[in-house]
């Protein structure tokens, strides 16, 4: 994966990770994979609440995503402006 990263950040590109069944199991570092967001859930190598999701997103990344959500449920940047509005 982390010659991936180097591919999709030399094309300038976005590059987004699903880590779903992996996360907690193998080692990830954005330090060296040049990713801009991972999303993870609880469930599966966390073994944690089940429905419980997470994306983790470098801010630029997320910011430049404003206005492209299809739907209210996914609108990530919506969500974050919001918790950070209000704490």
């Amino acid at each position: 994966m982390h010659q991936i990263g180097a591919v999709v950040q030399r094309h300038g590109r976005r590059y987004i990770v699903d880590a779903m069944s992996s996360f907690g199991a193998l080692p990830i570092s954005a330090k060296t994979m040049h990713f801009d967001a991972v999303v993870s859930s609880a469930n599966k190598c966390i073994e944690g609440v089940p429905g419980v999701a997470f994306a983790i997103i470098r801010t630029a990344a997320l910011e430049e995503a404003a206005g492209n959500a299809h739907s209210l449920v996914l609108d990530l940047h919506d969500q974050w402006r919001y918790i950070e509005a209000t704490g």
